[in-house]
């Protein structure tokens, strides 16, 4: 197993640690079969990473992401999202809408060989502002972060969103 230190925060990244932000993009541009996505939050200020995540869905790749209250994220993260369901029947989207429990994590699988897990939410904050820490995680252990993303999918609470026009959970 190897593991590697992704960072961001200006003097964070300027200790010759790699940002969490290019180290995500060269993960998804290697993708080659499948992209596993869990997300506290998404915002607008993410854009360079949904369009790597999109680019994957070009390339024929699967794609499923859980998403922590789908219907509280930005209604133009929502509306693009949706767009991807709709477009590519490949693209899995699901709510994590549980009344006490919150889905935190945040976590990138490509291919159930590699996963990028730490703190930074996928937006502007969480990519270049705050002070967020992750590790890059290769070998046999990311099986086992695949089987628990997996496992989301089974709970109640964890419902799937399809885009039908009116752009409601079903």
């Amino acid at each position: 197993m190897t593991v590697q230190t992704v960072v961001t925060g200006l003097a964070w990244m300027g200790i010759g640690v790699r940002s969490v932000k290019s180290a995500l993009k060269d993960i998804l541009i290697n993708a080659e079969h499948e992209v596993l996505l869990c997300a506290y939050s998404v915002t607008g200020g993410a854009d360079s990473i949904l369009e790597e995540l999109e680019d994957c869905l070009k390339r024929g790749l699967q794609f499923k992401a859980v998403i922590n209250r789908f219907n509280k994220q930005p209604p133009e993260i929502q509306n693009y999202l949706l767009n991807l369901v709709k477009v590519y029947p490949y693209c899995e989207l699901y709510d994590f809408n549980d009344p006490v429990e919150e889905l935190h994590s945040k976590l990138i699988v490509v291919d159930r060989s590699v996963a990028l897990v730490g703190s930074a939410n996928l937006s502007m904050r969480g990519m270049k502002q705050n002070y967020e820490l992750g590790i890059i995680i290769r070998g046999e252990e990311v099986g086992t972060i695949s089987k628990c993303f997996d496992s989301l999918l089974t709970l109640p609470t964890v419902l799937p969103v399809i885009g039908n026009g009116e752009d409601k959970l079903i």
